[in-house]
C-alpha cells in the first residue's frame, strides 16, 4: 500500500470515527442508558469545525473519499445538528409577568468541594452585597456563615441551604443509592419561595436516574419552586429534559458556559450546576462568579417572586 493510499485510509478512519462519535452525543440526548455521552456537544461540535476547516483547506483531506460532497454535507449536517442544540440555550426560556408587588432575593450556588479556602474567595468577592440564601454542596460538617442564622444542612451528605429569612418545611428526602435532596421555604414577610436543593451523583456512578425521578416527582408536587444544585448533567440531557417537563426552567443567560471544568487549568468544562424555577418566579440576573480552588464555578442570580404562599 502506498503512502499516499494509507494516508487516505487514515482520514476516512477518522471521519469515521467522528461520525460515530457525534452520532452516540446526539443520541444520548434521547436514550436515557447514552445519557452520558450528551454532555459533550460543544466538543462534537468543536470537531467538527475542525474537520470542515480541513476539508476546505487541503487537497489531500477531499482526495481521500471518493465522494467528498457526500463527506462534506454529512460533516456540515452534524456540525448543524450539535451547534443547534448549542445555540438553543440562548434562546430566551418563557418567563411568566410577575405582579408590581414582589420580592427580590439573591442566591447563591456553589460546589466547594469541601474546600473552605475555596468558600472564603467567594466571600471575598461578595463582601458588598452578600446573597440572601446560599446552597452549598460538599460542605463540611459544622460549617458557619457568619450572618446567616437560618440553616438546613444535611451533615452525612454535605449538602446545605443558609438564609438570611426563616426556612420552613425544611425535609430530607432520602433517594436509593444517591444523595438526600433537601426541601424548605423561605420565608420573606408575605413571600413564599419553595427550594430543593439537589447533588446528584456523576451518571458512570449510577443513581443519577433515581435521584432525577426523585427531584421530578417533588417538582411536580409544586406550583412554585427555586431548584439549584450540582445535578452532574448538561442542558442536553434526558434527565434534565424531565425537569423541564415538570414546568423547571433555565435561563438562557449562561448558555453554554462551564461551570465544572478540570484541575488544575480549567481546561475542559461543562454546565452542571444550575438554577432553575418554576411557577411565580423569574430569574433577573444570573452570573458566574470567578474560579476559585473549586473544580466547580460558584452561581450568583437574583431572583423576583410573587408567590404570597
Amino acid at each position: 500500500m502506498t503512502a499516499q493510499r494509507r494516508s487516505g485510509a487514515l482520514w476516512r478512519l477518522l471521519f469515521a470515527v467522528l461520525c460515530a462519535g457525534s452520532g452516540l452525543v446526539l443520541l444520548g440526548t434521547r436514550v436515557e442508558w447514552l445519557e452520558a455521552f450528551s454532555h459533550f456537544q460543544v466538543y462534537a461540535a468543536l470537531a467538527w469545525i475542525a474537520a470542515l476547516l480541513l476539508f476546505a483547506a487541503v487537497a489531500r483531506v477531499r482526495a481521500a473519499f471518493w465522494r467528498p460532497r457526500r463527506a462534506l454535507a454529512a460533516a456540515t449536517a452534524l456540525f448543524l445538528a450539535h451547534g443547534g442544540l448549542i445555540g438553543g440555550l440562548w434562546l430566551p426560556s418563557s418567563s411568566i409577568a410577575l405582579d408590581r408587588e414582589s420580592v427580590k432575593v439573591t442566591v447563591l450556588c456553589f460546589n466547594m468541594r469541601h474546600d473552605l479556602e475555596a468558600l472564603e474567595a467567594v466571600a471575598r468577592s461578595l463582601a458588598e452585597d452578600p446573597p440572601d440564601v446560599v446552597m452549598l454542596t460538599e460542605t463540611n460538617v459544622g460549617l458557619v456563615l457568619e450572618g446567616y442564622e437560618h440553616v438546613f444542612h444535611d451533615q452525612p451528605d454535605a449538602i446545605g441551604i443558609w438564609s438570611r429569612y426563616p426556612l420552613e418545611q425544611t425535609r430530607a428526602e432520602a433517594v436509593a443509592g444517591d444523595r438526600d435532596q433537601l426541601s424548605a421555604t423561605v420565608v420573606i414577610g408575605r413571600y413564599r419561595i419553595p427550594l430543593l436543593a439537589v447533588h446528584w451523583r456523576i451518571p458512570i456512578r449510577g443513581g443519577q436516574s433515581l435521584a432525577s425521578e426523585t427531584s421530578a416527582r417533588l417538582a411536580s408536587a409544586q406550583q412554585h419552586l427555586l431548584m439549584l444544585g450540582d445535578l452532574n448533567s448538561t442542558p442536553w440531557s434526558p434527565r434534565m429534559r424531565r425537569l423541564s417537563a415538570e414546568g423547571l426552567q433555565r435561563s438562557g443567560r449562561l448558555g453554554a458556559r462551564g461551570t465544572w471544568a478540570a484541575d488544575p487549568w480549567h481546561w475542559f468544562g461543562l454546565p452542571i450546576d444550575h438554577i432553575l424555577i418554576k411557577g411565580d418566579l423569574r430569574i433577573e440576573a444570573l452570573e458566574l462568579l470567578p474560579w476559585t480552588t473549586s473544580d466547580h464555578r460558584p452561581v450568583l442570580a437574583r431572583i423576583a417572586c410573587s408567590n404570597r404562599g
